[in-house]
C-alpha cells in the first residue's frame, strides 16, 4: 500500500514539475513579444505603399510648383480640347520649345474654350514639368512674400 501511495504522489509531481514548466515557457514566450512587434499582413502593406504614393505625388507636385515659380518662363499655349470630369473643368494645352511639342493640362483655368490661347510656365530645363501661369501665380506670390520676410530680417540684424 506504501508503494501506491508512493507511485500516485510521484505521479502527482511530475505532473505539476510539467505544468510548472509549462507555464513558464508560456511566460517567456509572452515576455519575449514586444508591444509594438506587429505581423507583416499585406493589407497593412497595401495601405503603407497607398499613402506613400499619395505624399510623394504630393511633394513632387509642391517642388515643380515652386521651381517654376522660381526659374520658370512664360509661354502661349493653344488649347486642343476641353472636358468635364466630375464637375472639374480640364483644358488640354500643347506649345512648342526647340520644335517638340509639349502637351500639358489645366484646371485652374475654365474660361477657356477649344482654339484660344492660354499663357502657361514651364522649366527650361523640362518642359514637360508645365502649368497654367494663373496656377504659378500663387507659388510666385509666396516665394515674394518669403523673400521680403527675408530681407527684413536680413536689414534688422544689418543694422
Amino acid at each position: 500500500m506504501d508503494n501506491e501511495l508512493n507511485q500516485a504522489k510521484i505521479r502527482k509531481q511530475t505532473r505539476r514539475e510539467k505544468n510548472r514548466r509549462k507555464r513558464e515557457r508560456e511566460k517567456a514566450a509572452k515576455a519575449s513579444q514586444k508591444k509594438w512587434d506587429i505581423p507583416l499582413r499585406l493589407d497593412y502593406v497595401l495601405i503603407l505603399a497607398l499613402i506613400s504614393l499619395i505624399v510623394y505625388k504630393v511633394t513632387v507636385n509642391t517642388i515643380n510648383s515652386y521651381k517654376l515659380a522660381a526659374y520658370g518662363e512664360n509661354q502661349i499655349a493653344y488649347v486642343y480640347a476641353a472636358k468635364n470630369a466630375r464637375g472639374t473643368p480640364y483644358r488640354y494645352y500643347r506649345f512648342e520649345v526647340n520644335k517638340l511639342v509639349y502637351k500639358g493640362f489645366s484646371v485652374s483655368d475654365p474660361s477657356f474654350t477649344v482654339g484660344e490661347n492660354i499663357m502657361i510656365v514651364y522649366l527650361p530645363s523640362d518642359p514637360s514639368i508645365n502649368y497654367s501661369s494663373t496656377y504659378v501665380d500663387k507659388y510666385r506670390a509666396k516665394l515674394r512674400k518669403r523673400q521680403e520676410r527675408r530681407q527684413r530680417h536680413a536689414d534688422k540684424w544689418r543694422r
